[in-house]
């Protein structure tokens, strides 16, 4: 006995059910251990990647430290050397901004009250506007307004 017509396009439309939900099935599955290496390969890059992090965040640290410390005293100045005004002088400047005009009798004042035991006795305004005037003549510098009988030379820093 055969079965019906309608009876056979039932099991042949749950055959191609039966059959799509098992290829789905074994592509999910395929996904799923794709999907897993792909989820160790990021977990993995992460940790390497927050431990270079860390690392760097560490030495950055260190090496911030170490150049405040340094920059903090001034005892790297050896006082023996003949040129000790323009170094501190230098040193005044470089704090300066770009656009931050300045002058001799500005620039003195700095120098000896930040660098008192350094110097022997406490320089004056002529001496400086040489070390500032030098400083113009090489570029490191740049004079906006010049010197005139009462009015000190302006400088800025940078070109």
């Amino acid at each position: 006995m055969t079965p019906p017509a309608s009876i056979e396009r039932l099991l042949a439309q749950l055959e191609r059910q039966l059959a799509h939900h098992r290829e789905q099935e074994k592509l999910h599955s395929q996904q799923e251990t794709a999907h897993r290496e792909q989820r160790e390969r990021h977990a993995a890059e992460s940790t390497r990647i927050s431990q270079t992090v860390e690392s760097l965040r560490s030495s950055l640290s260190t090496a911030l430290g170490l150049v405040s410390a340094s920059e903090s005293g001034d005892e790297d100045l050896d006082t023996g050397h003949q040129r000790i005004l323009t170094r501190l002088v230098a040193r005044v400047v470089e704090e300066k901004l770009e656009d931050e005009r300045f002058g001799g009798a500005r620039v003195t004042e700095e120098v000896n009250q930040r660098f008192p035991d350094l110097l022997r006795e406490p320089v004056g305004v002529r001496n400086v506007a040489l070390v500032l005037r030098r400083m113009a003549g090489s570029g490191r510098i740049r004079q906006v307004r010049r010197g005139r009988p009462h009015h000190e030379a302006l400088y800025v820093r940078g070109t």
